[in-house]
């Protein structure tokens, strides 16, 4: 890893400590910072001959992740980076597998949280559509399995206005990932795959809900963390 990364780190650390250096804590733009941080660890797993490093660096943010508050300006970037990593990996069933564990563990009554989780799948979706759209069939293959008995196992005991928010979130969630995706592996699979899921999540949410979806997914449509694809 590092022998093949050596050469270009050489170029891109030190044009990144040139870029703090020349800001202060009050000058420095976080969003256009988080935006470098992310292109670096982009560009140095996808040019990693080791598939094996960005699964285990997935795993690793993952679990740094849970040291923090869902708040945080530290855990949105780790979201962010989870994301970045997720997308580079190249084991697609180890990729689908931890996208679902995210799924089945998020707090969706916490906004902060839905948000974050947002953002890695929109991050993730950029090269890796197919997991992220799977990892979220699985999720709701999950719920409605366990819907009828209203004890979904990742919302336990929740009031039906409640797994309305996990609807809300669905939608936020599959808009992100249209947001980000190559346009030549989404345009095949908005018709069958996307758009009907995103009509169902809407059609069987309250309409209080919906209002808030549709406003989520609008103000989220583009992070200014993430730059549109070329």
């Amino acid at each position: 890893m590092y022998g093949d990364e050596a050469e270009q780190w050489w170029m891109e650390i030190p044009a990144l400590v040139q870029y703090l250096d020349g800001h202060s804590k009050f000058s420095l733009d976080q969003t256009a910072w988080e935006h470098k941080l992310l292109e670096f660890l982009r560009k140095t797993l996808g040019r990693s001959k080791e598939g094996g490093w960005s699964q285990e660096l997935s795993q690793e943010l993952g679990r740094q992740m849970g040291s923090y508050a869902s708040a945080s300006v530290e855990k949105a970037f780790l979201c962010k980076a989870l994301g970045t990593a997720l997308a580079m990996g190249k084991d697609v069933a180890a990729v689908t597998g931890q996208l679902r564990e995210l799924l089945c563990m998020a707090d969706y009554l916490n906004g902060a949280e839905t948000e974050c989780l947002g953002s890695c799948l929109q991050l993730c979706a950029r090269d890796q559509l197919d997991a992220t759209l799977r990892a979220l069939g699985d999720f709701e293959e999950e719920m409605a399995e366990r819907e009828d008995s209203w004890h979904l196992s990742l919302c336990k005991g929740l009031a039906p206005w409640e797994r309305d928010t996990v609807k809300s979130a669905l939608l936020l969630f599959y808009s992100r990932a249209a947001a980000q995706a190559p346009p030549q592996q989404l345009l095949p699979r908005l018709e069958d795959e996307i758009v009907p899921q995103i009509l169902h999540h809407y059609s069987t949410s309250s309409q209080a809900l919906g209002l808030n979806a549709r406003q989520m997914v609008t103000s989220s449509e583009c992070d200014p963390s993430v730059s549109p694809r070329a």
